[in-house]
């Protein structure tokens, strides 16, 4: 828990204003390091923690989240949209309002069609990390250099390691 920004829940519905009006969205706050807000069908969550900015949404009603990152990514592949401001994280919040207010502004109406083939490829990939967490690969194998190191390629070799080891996923 972070205790050294005090104005993150006045950050966040600063910057989330414009979608707290438009949407009227609830708000809630624990603390100076986590904010939701509630919509008709939709939750988004913030949290601040040791100066890491976390931005979930979710199904109102549903207990599964995804980082508001990986649904963009998913929804919009091709796109490299990212936030270039030195302003951290202030400016963050106002970046993940406009990509809801625009972008997004569908999931913000209830559209959660992206959402069953996006949990399932979560859930996959989880099962993939297990194995670099698990006994069968150290944190020297390459295809685990690759993973910290934010190589997207480590997946398909770990999909390839797999079959090699007949290791079993859940």
């Amino acid at each position: 828990m972070s205790f050294s920004y005090k104005e993150f829940p006045k950050d966040v519905f600063d910057s989330f204003s414009p979608l707290i009006e438009k949407h009227n969205l609830s708000k809630t706050f624990k603390g100076d390091y986590f904010v939701q807000l509630t919509g008709k069908k939709v939750v988004l969550q913030f949290e601040f923690d040791r100066g890491d900015l976390f931005c979930e949404i979710k199904k109102k009603g549903d207990d599964f989240k995804f980082a508001l990152w990986q649904v963009y990514e998913f929804l919009f592949s091709n796109s490299q949209k990212k936030n270039e401001s030195k302003d951290y994280p202030k400016a963050e919040l106002k970046f993940y309002c406009e990509l809801l207010n625009n972008e997004m502004e569908s999931i913000m109406l209830g559209d959660f069609s992206w959402y069953n083939e996006l949990k399932k490829e979560i859930e996959y990939e989880s099962n993939l990390i297990a194995v670099i967490y698990g006994p069968e690969m150290d944190y020297e194998h390459p295809i685990s250099q690759k993973f910290w190191k934010g190589d997207k390629s480590w997946k398909s070799d770990m999909e390839d390691f797999i079959k090699q080891k007949g290791i079993k996923l859940k």
